[in-house]
C-alpha cells in the first residue's frame, strides 16, 4: 500500500501540472490544408510566447508520464501480490526514469512551435485571424520533425496502454490464484486497489478518441469551433478524472476526504449558527 501511495502521490503531481498547463495555454487547433494553426487563449500570451510553447510541451508530456506511472502501478501491484521484495528506492527510481524518458517531449513540442512561428507565411495567416503572432503558431504537418514527433507521441501512448492491459490481466490472474491464501482484510485491500487501477484504463483510452478527433480535424473531415477546442483537453482528461476515481474507490482516501468535508461544513455552518444566535440575543 505504501508503494502504491507513493506512485499515486507522484501521479497526482503530474495531474496537477497538466491541469495548470492546460489553463495556462487554452489551445485551439485550426486545420488549413496541411497547416495546423494553434492559437493560445490562456494567460501565457501576456508574459511571453516562450511560456506558451513550454506550457504546451509540458501538457503533451503529461499523458505519457501519467500512463507510465499507471503501468508502473500495475507492475508494483503484481510484485506485491507475488511477494517480491520491493526496494525502498524503487518508486523514486521509476519516477526519475519516466521523467528522463518523457520530459524531452517539452523540448520536442517547443521546437515544433518555434519552427512554426519562424515561418514567413505566419504574418499573413495571423492577420487573417486578427491575432498577434505571439498568440499563435502555424505548424506544417508534412514537415519531417513534426511528423516524427506526433507519431512518436501516439506510438508511446499505444505501447503504454497495451502494456497496462497486459499487466492488468496478469495481475487479476495472479490475484485469483493467491486469494485463498490471503486474509479477508488483505484480499479486500488487493481487490480494491486492483479495481481502482482497472477503472483508470478506460479513462486512459479517451486519449485515443482525442487523437482520432485531432486527425479528422487536421485532415478537414470534421471542423467547427467546438472541435477545434476539444482535442487537447480530451488528451488530458485522464489527469482530471483519475484523482477522482482514486479518491472514491480507495476506501482510506474516501474516508479522509469525507472527514475533511464534514469538518469544513461543521466549521462553516457552526460558525454561522453561533453568529446568528449572537445577533438575535443582541
Amino acid at each position: 500500500m505504501r508503494t502504491f501511495s507513493q506512485l499515486l502521490l507522484f501521479s497526482t503531481f503530474a495531474d496537477l501540472i497538466s491541469l495548470l498547463s492546460l489553463v495556462t495555454t487554452l489551445p485551439r487547433e485550426i486545420a488549413i490544408g496541411h497547416l495546423l494553426v494553434v492559437q493560445f487563449h490562456g494567460f501565457c500570451v501576456a508574459p511571453s510566447e516562450i511560456l506558451c510553447w513550454l506550457s504546451f510541451g509540458v501538457l503533451q508530456s503529461m499523458y505519457p508520464i501519467s500512463s507510465a506511472l499507471l503501468t508502473s502501478s500495475f507492475g508494483f501491484r503484481f510484485a506485491a501480490i507475488a511477494n517480491y521484495n520491493i526496494h525502498r528506492c524503487a518508486v523514486p527510481g521509476i519516477v526519475l526514469i519516466v521523467g528522463a524518458l518523457f520530459l524531452p517531449y517539452v523540448w520536442m513540442f517547443e521546437n515544433i512551435f518555434r519552427r512554426g512561428l519562424s515561418d514567413d507565411n505566419n504574418t499573413n495567416i495571423s492577420a487573417l485571424f486578427h491575432v498577434d503572432r505571439t498568440q499563435m503558431s502555424i505548424i506544417d504537418q508534412n514537415e519531417s520533425f513534426t511528423k516524427f514527433s506526433i507519431q512518436l507521441a501516439l506510438m508511446t501512448a499505444v505501447i503504454l496502454f497495451l502494456l497496462s492491459l497486459l499487466l492488468s490481466s496478469l495481475l487479476l490472474r495472479k490475484l485469483r490464484t493467491v486469494q485463498n491464501n490471503l486474509s479477508v482484510h488483505s484480499r479486500h485491500a488487493h481487490f480494491m486497489l486492483n479495481r481502482a487501477l482497472n477503472l483508470q484504463l478506460p479513462i486512459s483510452s479517451i486519449y485515443f478518441c482525442a487523437a482520432l478527433i485531432f486527425l479528422m480535424n487536421s485532415k478537414g473531415i470534421i471542423g467547427g469551433e467546438y472541435v477545434e477546442y476539444l482535442s487537447v483537453p480530451m488528451t488530458n482528461l485522464q489527469n482530471l478524472m483519475m484523482p477522482i476515481v482514486n479518491l472514491w474507490i480507495i476506501q482510506p482516501y474516501r474516508k479522509c476526504l469525507i472527514g475533511v468535508l464534514r469538518s469544513g461544513s461543521h466549521m462553516i455552518f457552526g460558525y454561522r449558527s453561533q453568529h446568528s444566535s449572537t445577533i438575535s440575543h443582541k
